[in-house]
C-alpha cells in the first residue's frame, strides 16, 4: 500500500503501518500509541488536545459545528468540529476523538462525546469574520462526560447537541494523521540494545584456568588419567574450591585428549583437603 486511504479503519491503518515499519501493528497498538503520544490537557486554558484518531458520527448533527478550543471567552482559536470526507461510495462526517475517549474505550468498549451549544449572536458575528459568511456555525464546547446541570441555576437557553457515540467500529484515521503517526513513531528515540554481559563469572574463569592447566599436563603426558590430572599438585586450589562429585571430572572430561574407548572406568575419587 503506497499511500494511506483518505479514511482508514483501524484495521486498514494497521496493515499500512505494518508494511511501512516492517513490524506487527494492530488496532489496539494504534490506540495505545495514540494515547501515549497525545499531549496532556491544558488545565490552565481548559483545552483538550485531540488524538490522531477520529470517529464517524450521524448525519443528523449539524455540519457547521465550531469547537471553541480555548476558554469560552477566547474564540481566537475556534475550529470546525465537523469534517466531511468524500469516499467512492459515500460521504462520511467525522469529528475529533480525545485521550479520555480512548482510555474509556479500552476499558469498556464504548465512549461518548457531547458537544454543548454556547451559541451567542455577538460571538457568532466575530467568528463569522474568518469563516464562510453563508453559514451560521454553532459555537460549541467539548465535554467528554455527561453534563451536570446546577438545579439552582436556570436551564441553558440553547439545547445540547446530540451525544456522539463512539465504539471500535466508528473509529478511524485520516491519511494526514496516519502519516503524522508514522512520522512520530519513526522519530522516537530508539532504545539501545542491551549490551551483552561479556564478563565471565568466577566459575567460568576457574573452569577455563583448570582446563588450561589440564591441557598443558596432557600435552606433556597424553597418557595421564583424569584422576591424575585432578590430583596433580597444580590442581590443589580447584580441589579445595570445587568439591562437587562431578564438577572437576566433568571439566577434565571435556578436554581429555585420549580416545573415549581407552579411558578406563570412572576417575578415581580424590581427597578434598
Amino acid at each position: 500500500m503506497a499511500a494511506p486511504l483518505k479514511w482508514n479503519t483501524l484495521e486498514e491503518a494497521a496493515v499500512w503501518l505494518s508494511d511501512k515499519t516492517k513490524e506487527n501493528w494492530s488496532p489496539r497498538r494504534i490506540i495505545d500509541f495514540a494515547i501515549d503520544r497525545c499531549r496532556p490537557d491544558n488545565i490552565v486554558e481548559d483545552y483538550k488536545y485531540p488524538t490522531y484518531l477520529r470517529t464517524i458520527y450521524p448525519k443528523n448533527i449539524s455540519d457547521y459545528l465550531i469547537w471553541v478550543s480555548l476558554r469560552l471567552e477566547d474564540y481566537s482559536a475556534a475550529t470546525y468540529v465537523s469534517e466531511g470526507i468524500k469516499l467512492k461510495e459515500k460521504e462520511i462526517k467525522t469529528t475529533f476523538v480525545f485521550k479520555d475517549n480512548l482510555i474509556e474505550l479500552n476499558s469498556t468498549g464504548k465512549t461518548t462525546i457531547s458537544y454543548v451549544s454556547y451559541y451567542d449572536q455577538s460571538i457568532s458575528g466575530r467568528i463569522d469574520k474568518s469563516l464562510d459568511h453563508e453559514v451560521e456555525p454553532i459555537v460549541v464546547y467539548c465535554e467528554l462526560h455527561e453534563i451536570v446541570i446546577d438545579l439552582e441555576k436556570p436551564n441553558p437557553v440553547f439545547p445540547s447537541i446530540p451525544i456522539i457515540h463512539i465504539n471500535f467500529e466508528t473509529l478511524g484515521i485520516r491519511d494526514e494523521e496516519l502519516k503524522q503517526l508514522l512520522h512520530d513513531y519513526l522519530t522516537l528515540p530508539k532504545k539501545k540494545p542491551a549490551k551483552k554481559d561479556t564478563k565471565l563469572s568466577t566459575i567460568q574463569k576457574d573452569k577455563a584456568a583448570f582446563q588450561g592447566i589440564a591441557a598443558a599436563l596432557w600435552a606433556d603426558n597424553p597418557n595421564l588419567t583424569q584422576a591424575a590430572i585432578i590430583n596433580h599438585e597444580e590442581m590443589e586450589f580447584f580441589r579445595i574450591t570445587y568439591t562437587g562429585r562431578n564438577t572437576l571430572p566433568g571439566w577434565s572430561s571435556e578436554i581429555d585428549p585420549r580416545p573415549k574407548g581407552s579411558r578406563r572406568g570412572a576417575p578415581k575419587k580424590y581427597p578434598s583437603t
